[in-house]
């Protein structure tokens, strides 16, 4: 049986549709998704915004795929780790998962932000 996504997983759903991603390290995604989805929901929005669009694009044009799994894999593996679930990958996997990581986050959830304020939905609280 495969795990489901809940909605969360987009760009990791795709790439385990083509065999790029383990059902371990997908179901870490799950996990991480939902997580976010309960204390940075912006960030969520702002992914979704960007990867929606653009996994339809990949879905219509395939050859492109093997290109971004490589990415999605750096990036997937390291949430992955902070979940328990560890890979064997190279040193330049690793520090690419962990800048997008340290980028991505921060990115969608500017995106985010700017979603929701625009539809009401976001008040910025400075702590």
């Amino acid at each position: 049986q495969q795990p489901e996504s809940g909605g969360m997983s987009v760009m990791c759903t795709l790439m385990r549709e083509y065999g790029y991603l383990e059902d371990d390290v997908f179901i870490a995604d799950t996990l991480f998704g939902n997580l976010l989805a309960q204390t940075h929901p912006e960030i969520i929005v702002g992914y979704h915004a960007w990867a929606k669009p653009f996994v339809n694009f990949l879905r219509n044009h395939v050859i492109f795929i093997p290109l971004f799994a490589y990415i999605t894999q750096a990036w997937a593996y390291e949430m992955a780790e902070q979940f328990g679930v560890t890979k064997n990958r190279s040193t330049f996997s690793r520090l690419l998962g962990k800048i997008v990581m340290n980028v991505g986050k921060p990115v969608c959830g500017f995106i985010g932000k700017t979603i929701l304020s625009m539809q009401g939905k976001y008040e910025y609280h400075r702590t």
